[in-house]
């Protein structure tokens, strides 16, 4: 799935280049089977023709649930949680990712799960953060059930309290996030139409 605008500098920034990011804390999580190939669930009206599974993006981490009315699974994966756990759950609504590792991460070496939509980053076998790339295909959340997916900056000051952040990345915000938590992201510009184009949160590489 390609990215819907993805200035040079942030698919630099995505591909592990130097390490900041929030601390880590230890949860306990069910235990998910490897899968072995990509489960595809149904596509979902109400939602444009994407998958009726969603990524809810928190500042503790994150959780995967099926959209829509009644009773739905969700799987919460919180910082901390095991690198096997994580990675089924993932791998199971998006399949295999590419993996690499940054050894020069200011936090410690960090190997980086790319899934095209969503990076997770793991440390020690834990998952620490990830980066969410905006994407047609791949529903994310934030407060209050909002779609990110298709949020610009307007909308994420009005919803989330974004503001912009003092860095040396283009377009850096910084908003709230479902938990009460604090999300990083970048928006493709100041102008308040500018779409949202990637969202991050706990341990992330990036040049600053």
């Amino acid at each position: 799935m390609i990215p819907r605008r993805l200035p040079g500098l942030l698919a630099a920034c995505l591909c592990l280049s130097a390490c900041g990011g929030g601390g880590t804390a230890e949860g306990d999580a069910a235990s998910f089977a490897m899968p072995t190939e990509k489960v595809t669930p149904a596509p979902d009206a109400a939602s444009r023709g994407r998958s009726s599974v969603a990524f809810a993006l928190r500042g503790d981490g994150l959780t995967i649930a099926d959209q829509g009315p009644g009773p739905r699974e969700a799987i919460p994966l919180r910082f901390g949680d095991s690198e096997a756990t994580v990675m089924a759950a993932v791998s199971n609504v998006l399949g295999q990712p590419r993996t690499g590792t940054d050894q020069e991460c200011g936090a410690g070496p960090v190997t980086a799960a790319d899934f095209g939509t969503i990076q997770i980053n793991l440390r020690d076998e834990r998952f620490v953060g990830y980066v969410a790339t905006m994407a047609e295909g791949t529903a994310f959340t934030g407060a209050g059930g909002s779609d990110l997916s298709a949020a610009d900056l307007a909308q994420l000051r009005a919803r989330a309290g974004a503001q912009r952040v003092d860095s040396t990345l283009e377009h850096e915000i910084a908003f709230r996030a479902a938990d009460g938590g604090r999300l990083g992201g970048f928006v493709e510009s100041d102008a308040d139409a500018a779409p949202l184009l990637s969202v991050f949160a706990g341990v992330t590489c990036f040049y600053r």
